[in-house]
């Protein structure tokens, strides 16, 4: 996951395009319904697939989402037209994970689970090929890569997720050790010179809301995806395929949200007040699958939380995603852009082991997933409330103590 910091920080042997290559080169996210392959529901290889589509569905996007929204902050600049183009970022995001998730439930339903991984890799391919025509270059930064703090916010980070998705005595060694790491990975930040991650980032208020917003966002919806095949393949015994199918609704409502709704919003409201109504419907629209019975129907019962959680992502993707940048000096908008994206796939990795861990405290599966349903909810709830709280309005710039906390290197 600290990939994405390394990202952030690492425009230093050369421009944000680079770095959009690179990322590239990692699988796109193609087979999330294929994970729970309907023809082998209870293999060890289907219960393996789970964990590894998603963590390969972030290495990819941790490099590419800070630069890409370094590139937007270059070429577009602040007001109407940024937002617009955040916008635009959110709706062909969703748009084409719609795709992928389809595209995975055919090739999996016809041509197994395997097909996913491969045609993964000629579509990176394909989007390398062509990634350096339609783009401006960067510019890029000069500097040493904080190495030292890289392995170890890494290896935090790593552990992190190991021990919120174990249990026993491996649980809490990998948690002891990731709390040490992620203490050692404060220290070395404090004291570098050039560090990975500026910690007077945290300093300013929207940033620490976008985190916030980001993180809850991707638990509640990666959430709702990992425990939707679950239940429309083994209880409403859904093909791979109509799995797929049945979940494109809610990438529809955020393309249409995002795209012809948010940012004109923006214009009138601040980022913060879409991030905290966006979380609410986010987890309201994950709490209403607390009323899925086993032999549910799929439009009185799924399909109305999908929608409302697709209208939530839709206001609050583009608006953290500017929140984020919001009060940052522009030469630190690729290391703002990199924390927003570490706190998704935190929010994706630790935050979805946490829902699991929630169902799994029930014998009976369904009332188990009822439970990771209100967890979520109640998680999304507590974040909304605690954005709305905060300061009335974000500043357009950053002001000069902040602007000194972020860019003054440390004494000697």
């Amino acid at each position: 996951m600290s990939s994405g910091l390394n990202s952030g920080g690492a425009p230093i042997a050369g421009s944000q395009v680079h770095l959009l290559v690179l990322g590239n080169l990692d699988p796109p996210p193609l087979g999330e319904v294929g994970h729970h392959p309907q023809q082998q529901p209870h293999t060890e290889r289907g219960q393996m697939l789970a964990p590894q589509a998603l963590r390969g569905r972030a290495r990819g996007h941790e490099q590419t989402g800070p630069a890409a929204l370094a590139l937007l902050t270059e070429v577009f600049p602040a007001g109407p037209a940024r937002n617009r183009a955040f916008s635009v970022y959110a709706a062909v995001g969703a748009a084409s994970f719609s795709g992928g998730v389809l595209l995975g439930g055919v090739l999996t339903q016809f041509l197994g689970w395997r097909s996913v991984l491969w045609f993964s890799v000629v579509v990176g391919l394909a989007v390398l090929a062509v990634t350096r025509a339609g783009l401006p270059h960067g510019v890029g930064r000069g500097g040493r890569l904080d190495l030292p703090g890289a392995i170890s916010g890494t290896l935090g980070l790593t552990l992190l997720v190991v021990g919120a998705s174990s249990n026993g005595a491996v649980a809490w060694s990998a948690l002891c050790a990731a709390v040490a790491l992620l203490a050692l990975f404060v220290v070395r930040e404090h004291r570098t010179a050039d560090p990975l991650l500026p910690l007077g980032l945290f300093r300013v208020p929207s940033v620490r809301a976008a985190s916030l917003a980001a993180f809850l966002q991707y638990m509640g919806s990666v959430g709702m995806l990992f425990f939707a095949p679950l239940y429309l393949q083994g209880m409403l015994n859904y093909f791979p395929l109509e799995s797929a199918l049945a979940l494109v609704p809610m990438s529809l409502a955020v393309f249409l949200t995002a795209n012809y709704a948010t940012g004109r919003l923006l214009a009138r409201h601040t980022p913060r007040a879409l991030m905290a109504v966006g979380l609410v419907l986010i987890g309201g629209g994950t709490a209403l699958w607390m009323s899925t019975p086993h032999h549910g129907s799929y439009a009185l019962h799924v399909l109305p939380g999908l929608v409302i959680s697709g209208i939530g992502q839709g206001l609050n993707f583009p608006s953290m995603t500017s929140a984020a940048l919001t009060g940052v000096p522009p030469e630190r908008h690729a290391v703002a852009g990199a924390v927003n994206v570490v706190a998704q796939q935190i929010g994706a990795s630790v935050g979805v082991a946490v829902m699991v861990l929630v169902a799994a405290t029930s014998d009976d599966q369904l009332t188990g997933y009822h439970l990771a349903y209100l967890a979520a909810g109640l998680a999304c709830a507590f974040g909304a409330a605690s954005i709305a709280v905060v300061r009335r309005a974000f500043p357009a710039t950053p002001s000069p103590a902040t602007r000194t906390v972020m860019t003054a290197q440390p004494e000697d």
